[in-house]
């Protein structure tokens, strides 16, 4: 089921899973997004994995930013409904 969804995403960033790699052996191109001072990746997976230390370093184009406000204590007020 997971695979599924993630064959339709347009863009996957991910840190340090084996699932960025099983997804670059698939045939999808994932981008592990590494922040460190010194901009060197903490792992190199190999297998041509893309490695970012910035999400600047993303183009525009790809990605889409979401604004939403945050509901602080949706468990509490989600367990209220249910009990």
């Amino acid at each position: 089921m997971l695979f599924k969804i993630l064959f339709c995403c347009d863009l996957i960033i991910g840190m340090t899973s084996n699932l960025l790699v099983e997804l670059k052996l698939l045939g999808l191109n994932p981008i592990s997004y590494q922040p460190t001072e010194n901009k060197k990746p903490i792992i190199d997976f190999g297998f041509g994995l893309k490695k970012i230390s910035s999400l600047c370093n993303i183009s525009n184009n790809k990605v889409k930013k979401i604004k939403f406000k945050y509901h602080f204590k949706a468990l509490d007020k989600i367990l209220k409904i249910i009990n």
